[in-house]
């Protein structure tokens, strides 16, 4: 029989975890069973244990959204629209996720009813990426964001090392402070169900801890891998890990009453935490340190969510990449912004769906450094907008678009020399009507 993958994850983002006596203004939960896989042998009780742990969290007062088989673009859907529509700062959440799961060193992903388990590329396309998910529930600032994973193994054929095993290729969360990672490997999912009840290991017994009045986050979880491990709870038991912990009493059975009264944004901090950055240089990973202190400092300032967005899309990891660009264009006030980052969140969502790619590599790399210096230059930051062109320059130094933008970011610093030079570049290498539309901005400069 296949083995299982059960994860629980439980995350408080933010600056503080839960403190006895407040609680946050709203709960709310998204819970999905897929047993009917298209491309993959299908389950037997994913789809009935997810209804029983939505039935649970709605009696926990928990405003639930429930997805019985969907397709990735629903699920898509839903977990976007509970990331950043629905939620807000100090509410608690709790996805539910019952299916095929395939694990990398790097990710999880949870895996559709159309998804095409055959590589890790081909599934990635009709999947949702955990670690994605729990990067944009943070960006709302929730108090308590609560992810169980109980999923069945899903191997890809022909993996390589890393991808698609268990345990060598178990994956390890991006943690923050104050978050929890609990895993077991057990059995069960391909089982036939119990009638729509909860029949599963994983379900059943968090259920059953969920109706006990009074008992704190860590000991529910810690009690519930402790049986679903036991042998005679799973055929096939494997181990239980813990990182880190929760470290809060919070407490499924306390009633949700208003939110404290949130911190102000230090637009001046963020900024200035940006800028010592930029000037100490030191590379990508302390820019992602730099940009994510910025964001507890501000949580919408837009130059981190930008900058954030690029470091992802370097790094190809374009879910994350997403979530910093659709978040960008929700929270912008200048329409420019709002256009660009609407876009180039669609052009991340394309690659995510596997949909036609441009003919080349260069090709969408070029586009995506003259994108990322557009919208840079309408946030505000020409400065930062420079180290974008001459990406695209070192790219292709052939094309006409960097050029404009250098032209447009010499005009925005008041350079207007160098503006009409690097128009005149970008007028030489366009053709047709954008060479006549160049040639009108030259004139008036």
């Amino acid at each position: 029989m296949t083995s299982q993958l059960h994860i629980a994850l439980a995350l408080c983002v933010g600056a503080s975890c839960f403190v006895p006596g407040e609680a946050p203004a709203a709960r709310w939960a998204l819970t999905v069973g897929v047993d009917a896989y298209e491309h993959a042998p299908r389950l037997g009780r994913a789809a009935s244990d997810a209804a029983g742990v939505a039935a649970e969290l709605r009696a926990r007062g928990f405003q639930v959204k429930e997805l019985q088989n969907p397709t990735w673009a629903a699920l898509d859907a839903a977990v976007r629209t509970l990331s950043f529509a629905s939620i807000t700062a100090g509410d608690e959440v709790v996805v539910y996720f019952a299916g095929r799961a395939v694990e990398s060193t790097a990710d999880c992903l949870l895996l559709a009813r159309d998804a095409r388990p055959v590589s890790w590329a081909r599934a990635r396309g009709r999947a949702q990426s955990a670690q994605a998910m729990l990067g944009a529930l943070a960006l709302r600032r929730p108090r308590m964001a609560l992810l169980i994973i109980d999923g069945s193994r899903t191997v890809l054929a022909g993996s390589q090392p890393g991808q698609g095993g268990w345990p060598a290729a178990r994956w390890t969360p991006e943690l923050e402070p104050g978050q929890i990672v609990l895993a077991t490997a057990s059995s069960g999912l391909e089982t036939p169900g119990g009638g729509g009840r909860a029949s599963g290991s994983l379900a059943r017994e968090l259920i059953a801890r969920l109706e006990v009045r009074g008992l704190p986050i860590d000991r529910l979880l810690d009690e519930t891998v402790a049986v679903v491990q036991r042998p005679s709870a799973a055929a096939d038991p494997g181990l239980a890990i813990v990182w880190n912990r929760f470290g809060s009493d919070f407490r499924f059975h306390d009633q949700a009453r208003e939110t404290p009264p949130a911190r102000k944004p230090d637009v001046t901090e963020a900024r200035r935490i940006v800028r010592e950055a930029m000037r100490a240089g030191g590379g990508s990973s302390l820019l992602k340190v730099a940009y994510r202190e910025a964001l507890n400092a501000a949580p919408d300032y837009l130059p981190a969510l930008i900058g954030l967005g690029m470091l992802a899309e370097a790094d190809g990891d374009w879910p994350a990449a997403r979530n910093y660009f659709e978040w960008a264009s929700m929270i912008s006030v200048r329409g420019a912004v709002m256009t660009i980052a609407t876009e180039e969140a669609r052009a991340l969502r394309r690659r995510q769906d596997g949909e036609a790619e441009p003919e080349s590599m260069q090709h969408t790399e070029y586009d995506d450094a003259v994108t990322q210096a557009r919208l840079l230059l309408a946030a505000g930051d020409a400065r930062t907008a420079v180290g974008q062109v001459e990406r695209a320059l070192a790219i292709d130094a052939a094309r006409w678009e960097a050029y404009a933008v250098a032209g447009q970011i010499a005009i925005a610093l008041d350079r207007m020399p160098q503006a009409r030079r690097w128009f005149g570049e970008a007028h030489q290498r366009a053709h047709g009507p954008v060479r006549d539309r160049l040639a009108r901005v030259m004139a008036g400069l």
